[in-house]
C-alpha cells in the first residue's frame, strides 16, 4: 500500500488505518527498538516501546496536518527518538 493511500485510511478509517500500519510496519519498528534496547529492556518493555511508538504515530498524522512524504521515514524517526527516551529512563 503506498503511503498517501494510508494516510487516507487512517483519516477515514482509523481503526483500520491502524491496523494496516501494524501490518506493513511493525517487524520495522521491533528490528529497530530491539537493536536499540535489547542490552537495557526486557522484552516486556521492548514490546510496550513498539505500541507506544505507534500511538505516538497514529495521534500525531491523525490531529495534526502533519506532511508526511515517507511513513516508514517518519516512523523510524519516531521510532528512534522514543528509544532514546526509554533508555535514559532506564539507565537512571
Amino acid at each position: 500500500m503506498k503511503d498517501k493511500k494510508l494516510l487516507s485510511l487512517i483519516s477515514e478509517n482509523p481503526e483500520k488505518g491502524l491496523a494496516e500500519t501494524l501490518d506493513m510496519y511493525s517487524a520495522y519498528v521491533m528490528k529497530i527498538v530491539r537493536t536499540r534496547l535489547g542490552d537495557v529492556c526486557s522484552n516486556e518493555d521492548i514490546e510496550e516501546t513498539v505500541s507506544d511508538i505507534f500511538m505516538i504515530f497514529f495521534k500525531a498524522v491523525s490531529s495534526e496536518n502533519v506532511s508526511v512524504r515517507s511513513v516508514k521515514a517518519y516512523i523510524a524517526v519516531i521510532s528512534q527518538r522514543h528509544c532514546i527516551d526509554v533508555f535514559r529512563k532506564k539507565s537512571r
